[in-house]
């Protein structure tokens, strides 16, 4: 595996959304258009394949679900 220098990254990189069509393929016309408007706002790199929602649970059924919640 090649080891990234942390310190290098710097500037904006936004995590990109993966947009889905009704059948559940991906949108690539929808994933063209967000790519070309975030480069077209400015941003230095962009962060694909992550999750953005690991930090922030949607529900205290998420966080504890053998209790039920909180």
């Amino acid at each position: 595996m090649t080891e990234i220098d942390a310190g290098a990254i710097r500037g904006i990189t936004p995590p990109m959304t993966t947009p889905f069509t009704e059948t559940g393929a991906i949108d690539e016309a929808a994933f063209r258009a967000e790519t070309r408007f975030l480069l077209d706002a400015g941003v230095h790199g962009l962060a694909v394949g992550v999750n953005t929602e690991v930090n922030f649970p949607r529900s205290a059924e998420v966080i504890f679900p053998s209790r039920g919640g909180w």
